[in-house]
């Protein structure tokens, strides 16, 4: 039987906010931001000096997945809105 799902190429980007960054230098707490594409799921990685942390988010589970630009166009974010349960 063939996967019915769609799979989509595994990707990687540094989505940052620099801006955070430069605030958290104050108090030495500088925290970096990876989302991956991968082949079922979306996973947006975060770390610093204290933590790390993963959160998934299936394809399957997203409505909406939309690409910002805000601040013109200096800043880029993408809005995701998971599918809600009844």
């Amino acid at each position: 039987m063939e996967n019915l799902m769609r799979s989509f190429p595994e990707r990687s980007f540094d989505v940052t906010n620099w801006i955070e960054v430069m605030s958290g230098m104050l108090c030495c707490l500088i925290t970096r931001k990876t989302l991956e594409m991968q082949r079922e799921e979306v996973v947006l990685k975060t770390s610093n000096c204290c933590c790390n942390f993963s959160q998934r988010r299936p394809y399957a589970q997203l409505t909406l997945l939309e690409q910002r630009s805000l601040c013109f166009g200096i800043c880029q974010a993408i809005n995701s809105e998971p599918q809600i349960r009844q």
